[in-house]
C-alpha cells in the first residue's frame, strides 16, 4: 500500500516560555492528518487554533527549544528525523510554502529575479540561466504579462495581487511534491483573492501536487478542497469531505462559524459564537469548546471528546468517513444553531 504523502498523528507541539526554563506551552495538541498525492486539504479555524503552528512544525521551522511530539510522515519517512541534506532537500524539493503576507515575505532590496532564482539555487539547483527561464515561464503561466521586466523590478513596484502570484511560483520553482498555504489571500483585496486562488489552484491540480490550505473561511474552503479538518484549541474537532462539514457539520464550533458568517439569499442578523477562542494551553480537563458551546453538560466539562468516527451518516446515501471529536455529535449532528453559554 502507498503511503500518504503526509501524515500527522497526535502531532503536539509545546513552545518554552521566555526566561522560565523548563516550563513550556502546548500550542498544537494532538493533530490528525493526511494528505495523499493530489489531494487538497483544507485546515479551518479562528486565530490561535494552531493551524499555522501546525504547517510550521510540517516544515520545520519552529521557533529554538519547541518540541514535536506524535508522529509527522513526508513519502513515509519521519520528518522529525531529518538532519543535513536530507532535511535540506525536504524543504527545497518536497515542501513548499506560501505565506500569508507577500511583502514580509520577500526582501525589499532585492529584484524579483534575484529572490526566485537564488531561492532555488539554494534548493540545490546551480544553473542560474536555466533558472532564470524556468521562472519566466512560469510567471507567464501565472498570468504576470513581461515577465523579463518583473524579473528586474522591486517588490514595491508590483502590487499585492501580483506579488502573490510572484509567491506562487516561488512555490513552484524548485517543483516540490506538496505545497503549504497559509492564508495566501488574506492580504487581498476580494476580487484579486478569487483570482489569485483561481490560479493556485490551476497550478495544483496540473501538477498532481498535495496541497494544505489553511484559512478563517470556511466557505472558501469548501470551495477549493477535497477535505476539511476544523481546528479549535490546537486540535482537530471535526473532519470531512469538503461538502460534508459545509453542508452538514456535526460539531457545534463548526456549526457556529457557518452561523456567524453573511449571506447574499436573506438579510438576517449573525449569530456570533459567545466568549473568545482559547489557545490549547487554556483548555481545561474536558471539551476546550464547553466554555462556549450551548449544548454542553457536565460530561463535556470534565472528559476530553476523542476524535471518532461518526456513528451515523450525515444523508442518505452519503459516504460516511467523516470524524468529529463530540460526545453529542450524533444528537446535534447538522444543527445551526449555538445557543447561549451552558
Amino acid at each position: 500500500m502507498t503511503a500518504p504523502l503526509l501524515e500527522l498523528r497526535d502531532l503536539r507541539v509545546d513552545l518554552a516560555r521566555t526566561g522560565r526554563r523548563g516550563a513550556a506551552r502546548s500550542i498544537v495538541a494532538g493533530v490528525d492528518l493526511t494528505v495523499a498525492r493530489g489531494e487538497v486539504v483544507g485546515l479551518v479555524g479562528e486565530s490561535g487554533s494552531g493551524k499555522s503552528m501546525t504547517l510550521r512544525a510540517i516544515l520545520r521551522l519552529l521557533p529554538r527549544g519547541a518540541r514535536i511530539g506524535g508522529e509527522l510522515r513526508f513519502e513515509g519517512e519521519s520528518v522529525p528525523a531529518l538532519r543535513g541534506s536530507a532535511l535540506r532537500a525536504y524543504r527545497s524539493h518536497g515542501v513548499s510554502m506560501i505565506h500569508q503576507d507577500p511583502r514580509a515575505a520577500t526582501n525589499p532590496v532585492r529584484t524579483i529575479g534575484d529572490f526566485l532564482v537564488e531561492g532555488a539555487r539554494r534548493g540545490g539547483d546551480a544553473d542560474r540561466a536555466s533558472i532564470g527561464a524556468r521562472a519566466e515561464a512560469l510567471l507567464r503561466e501565472v498570468g504576470i504579462p513581461d515577465p523579463e521586466r518583473r524579473m528586474r523590478q522591486y517588490p514595491h513596484e508590483l502590487s499585492g495581487g501580483l506579488l502573490q502570484r510572484v509567491m506562487i511560483v516561488m512555490a513552484l520553482l524548485p517543483n516540490p511534491s506538496l505545497i503549504l498555504a497559509d492564508e495566501p489571500t488574506t492580504a487581498l483585496d476580494v476580487t484579486v483573492q478569487s483570482e489569485v486562488m483561481a490560479i493556485l489552484m490551476e497550478q495544483v491540480r496540473s501538477r498532481g501536487l498535495g496541497l494544505v490550505f489553511v484559512t478563517h473561511d470556511l466557505d472558501l474552503a469548501a470551495a477549493v478542497t477535497d477535505s476539511i479538518s476544523v481546528m479549535y484549541a490546537g486540535r482537530v474537532v471535526e473532519s470531512g469531505s469538503s461538502d460534508a462539514v459545509s453542508a452538514h457539520p456535526a460539531h457545534p464550533y463548526t456549526a457556529g462559524l457557518l452561523a456567524s458568517r453573511p449571506r447574499l439569499d436573506r438579510v438576517e442578523r449573525l449569530t456570533a459564537i459567545p466568549g473568545r477562542p482559547i489557545a490549547a494551553f487554556e483548555a481545561g480537563p474536558g471539551c476546550p469548546f464547553a466554555p462556549r458551546c450551548g449544548f454542553a453538560t457536565e460530561e463535556c466539562r470534565t472528559v476530553p471528546p476523542e476524535l471518532r468516527e461518526l456513528r451515523v451518516l450525515r444523508k442518505p446515501g452519503g459516504l460516511g468517513g467523516e470524524q468529529v471529536a463530540c460526545h453529542h455529535a450524533e444528537t446535534l449532528r447538522g444543527s445551526r444553531s449555538i445557543g447561549a453559554t451552558a
